[in-house]
């Protein structure tokens, strides 16, 4: 996760400290270039925006999925998303066409704002680095690590939701006092990294 500060490392360069990094991520590739049997390398990058929707900039011409800037900054799933709104935005794209309320204005209600989001951006801030901080090179790590373990020990109920980016209130509440339980001396970290709301 990284902002488009002019300062921030190159995606190139970032790449580059993958592939010089991976046989710390993989113990079992010691090389890359020899030990792995290359096709081609697929490095790619998926902008989010905290402003998300995008709204339509023309009338008539409505963006969906990835295009109109609805993905989650933890998955960046814009097809995902979209799939999960079909029916609503099926409904809503047939009734627009009906009553002929294709404006910009109109379309844009269309892909309304998603509240669940607000809470996948407190995430997604809690694993993007300031610029001119120097975080513990584990953090994010030690963060996804307790999460995930303490939404696994609260069962399907509570992880289901969360890998398909619908951040529920008791979900998020259980999963965050748990956390607090589970690795108290790490909250001091969090807060300071996140900030509070």
């Amino acid at each position: 996760y990284m902002d488009a500060h002019a300062k921030r490392i190159s995606l190139f360069d970032l790449m580059e400290d993958y592939w010089k990094l991976l046989p710390v991520y993989q113990p079992s590739i010691k090389n890359p270039e020899t030990d792995l049997d290359i096709k081609r390398i697929l490095f790619a990058y998926f902008p989010t925006y905290r402003d998300a929707p995008l709204k339509p900039a023309f009338s008539r011409i409505l963006a969906v999925g990835d295009a109109s800037g609805i993905q989650s900054p933890l998955s960046f799933g814009g097809f995902g998303a979209l799939t999960r709104h079909l029916s609503r935005v099926g409904t809503a794209i047939s009734e627009a066409l009906q009553d002929n309320c294709l404006h910009k204005d109109d379309l844009a209600e269309i892909n309304a704002y998603q509240p669940n989001l607000s809470a996948a951006w407190m995430f997604q801030k809690a694993m993007s680095m300031k610029m001119g901080t120097n975080p513990d090179p584990v953090f994010v790590n030690r963060l996804l690590a307790t999460n995930f373990q303490v939404m696994d020990e609260m069962g399907q109920r509570t992880i289901k939701p969360f890998l398909q980016d619908v951040v529920r209130f008791d979900g998020l509440v259980g999963s965050l006092a748990r956390s607090f339980v589970a690795d108290p001396l790490f909250m001091p970290q969090i807060v300071a990294t996140v900030g509070i709301p």
